[in-house]
C-alpha cells in the first residue's frame, strides 16, 4: 500500500498507458489522471470537513453534473443564489476537491467563498481512500453511481472532447471498453469505487446517501425530496412548488440550454469545454454503441463484482423504519407469498369492508413489497393513508441476516413462510420462464 503522507508526486507511483500517449497513476488499487495525483493526496491529508460540509461523491460521468445542479437548488432555493445556474456551470457552483479546491485555490476553503452556510464540494476520490477523512467529521456525503454501460459510453464520449484528442487522436470505442473492463481507467476500477461507498452507505446511513442516476430520472420529485431531508433542508408541505420549480429548472433541457453549458470555451481547471457536460441525459444510450457480445461481457462482469448488490434493497435498510403495529411478510421467492398475503390481509382486515377489494385486486397490489413497490417505486405506501387498517401490512424477501438491525429496532410482527426446497426450484423455474426478458433471452 502506498503511504499517502509519502507520496507527492507521481514519480513513485505504478503507471498505465489508458489511452494514447497518456496514463493512470495507480494509489492503493486506484486509478488516477497524473494532473491530479499531487492534488488528491493534499486532500487526503488536509481536508478537514466540517459538520455542515455536504460532498457530492461520484465516479467519472454517472451523473455528477446534475446532482451538483439539484442539491445546490435545494440549499439555496430560499435565497437569491438559487438563479446562479442560468450564468454559472454547476461545476464552478460546486467545486471539485481534488480539482477546484486542492488543484488550483484554496479560496473555496472559506466560508465566504460558499453560497450559504453549508460548504458544498464534490470528489471522484473512492470512499477506500476517504474513509479516515468522512471519519473524522459528521459530514454529509450523498454519492450518484449509474449503471456501468452507460458510464462508460458517456466516458468514452467525453474523453474525446479533450485537447489531448489534437494531438493523440480518437479513443476507440473497443479501446475504451477493454479499459473499462480491466479497471485501468481514471477513478476506476468502476465496481470498487462503488462498492465502497454502497458498503459505507449500509456502515453510516445517516451520513451516506446512496442513489443511482436511473432513479432519479425515473421520478426526479420523490428522490429530490429525499435529498432535501437528507440534507437537513426538507421540504414542508407548502413548498410543493418550490420542488417543481427546482425539477424543472434542473431537468437537462433547461440546463442544457443556458448559454454557459452551451459554451465552447475551456475551465481553468479542465481540459474540455464547458459544452462537453450535456450531451443527452438519457438511461440506455449504450445500446447505440454496445455489440450484444460487449454487453454481455460487461453484464457478467457487474454480476461477478457487485455479488447480486442491489441499490433499492440498501434504501430499504438504511431507512424503513417499522412502526409497533406492522406485520411484515417474509419469504424466499416462490414459497407461497401470494397465498400468505391475502390470507393475512384478510385476516386483519375481516370486520371491514376492505376485506373484499381481493375481488379486484390482486394481492400483491394490497400487500406491497418493501424492496419492490415501496422503496422501489414510491413513497405513498409508507403512508397510513394507503394501507386498509391502522396495520401497515407489507411483504418482503431480504433475508433476515441484513434485516436484524431493522427489526430488533421494532416491536413489529414478522410472518415467514417457508417450503420445501424441490417444489421452490421448480416453480421459481416456471416463474422466471414467464418473464418479458424470456422473449430476448430465451427460456
Amino acid at each position: 500500500m502506498v503511504n499517502i503522507l509519502e507520496v507527492v508526486t507521481d514519480e513513485s507511483l505504478r503507471k498505465e498507458n489508458w489511452w494514447g500517449k497518456n496514463y493512470v497513476c495507480q494509489i492503493n488499487n486506484f486509478w488516477f489522471l497524473p494532473k491530479f495525483v499531487p492534488s488528491t493526496i493534499r486532500v487526503l491529508n488536509e481536508f478537514k470537513p466540517l459538520p455542515n460540509d455536504v460532498i457530492l461523491a461520484s465516479f467519472p460521468k454517472t451523473g455528477t453534473t446534475w446532482l451538483k445542479s439539484l442539491v445546490f437548488s435545494i440549499i439555496n432555493r430560499s435565497s437569491k443564489e438559487s438563479s446562479l445556474l442560468v450564468k454559472h456551470n454547476a461545476h464552478d457552483l460546486v467545486p471539485t476537491l481534488e480539482v477546484q479546491v486542492f488543484g488550483t485555490t484554496r479560496q473555496y476553503l472559506d466560508n465566504e467563498s460558499h453560497h450559504s452556510s453549508t460548504r458544498l464540494y464534490s470528489t471522484h476520490i473512492p470512499y477506500q481512500l476517504l474513509r479516515k477523512t468522512f471519519d473524522s467529521s459528521n459530514c454529509r456525503v450523498v454519492y450518484i453511481t449509474r449503471n456501468p454501460k452507460d458510464t462508460l459510453v458517456s466516458m468514452w464520449h467525453f474523453t474525446n472532447k479533450w485537447k489531448a484528442v489534437d494531438q493523440d487522436g480518437p479513443w476507440h470505442i473497443e479501446e475504451a471498453i477493454e479499459k473499462f473492463c480491466s479497471g485501468v481507467f481514471p477513478g476506476g476500477p468502476y465496481y470498487d469505487h462503488v462498492m465502497g461507498f454502497k458498503n459505507a452507505s449500509l456502515e453510516k446511513p445517516k451520513n451516506i446517501f446512496l442513489i443511482t442516476y436511473e432513479e432519479l430520472i425515473k421520478d426526479t420529485k420523490i428522490h429530490v425530496k429525499r435529498l432535501a431531508e437528507f440534507l437537513g433542508f426538507p421540504f414542508m408541505n407548502h413548498e410543493e412548488e418550490e420542488v417543481d420549480e427546482i425539477v424543472k429548472n434542473c431537468s437537462f433541457d433547461i440546463l442544457s440550454s443556458y448559454a454557459v453549458n452551451k459554451s465552447e470555451d475551456f475551465p481553468s481547471w479542465f481540459q474540455v469545454p464547458y459544452n462537453s457536460f450535456f450531451r443527452q441525459g438519457v438511461v440506455g444510450d449504450y445500446k447505440n454503441y454496445l455489440d450484444a457480445k460487449t454487453i454481455e461481457r460487461i453484464d457478467a462482469l457487474t454480476r461477478d463484482k457487485f455479488h447480486g448488490a442491489d441499490f433499492i434493497t440498501i434504501r430499504v435498510l438504511n431507512e424503513f423504519k417499522p412502526l409497533l403495529n406492522d406485520v411484515i411478510l417474509a419469504s424466499f421467492p416462490k414459497t407461497g407469498t401470494t397465498w400468505l398475503k391475502p390470507l393475512v390481509f384478510s385476516i386483519v382486515n375481516r370486520s371491514s369492508k376492505e376485506s373484499s377489494l381481493l375481488v379486484k385486486h390482486n394481492p400483491h397490489d394490497l400487500v406491497p413489497t418493501l424492496e419492490v413497490q415501496v422503496f422501489g417505486i414510491t413513497r405513498e405506501y409508507l403512508d397510513h393513508e394507503s394501507h386498509h387498517s391502522s396495520t401497515r401490512l407489507y411483504s418482503i424477501h431480504i433475508p433476515y441476516q441484513l434485516l436484524r438491525k431493522t427489526f430488533d429496532s421494532s416491536n413489529c410482527r414478522v410472518v415467514y413462510i417457508t417450503r420445501n426446497p424441490k417444489d421452490t426450484l421448480v416453480s421459481i423455474w416456471h416463474f422466471t420462464n414467464k418473464w418479458k426478458a424470456v422473449d430476448q433471452d430465451g427460456p
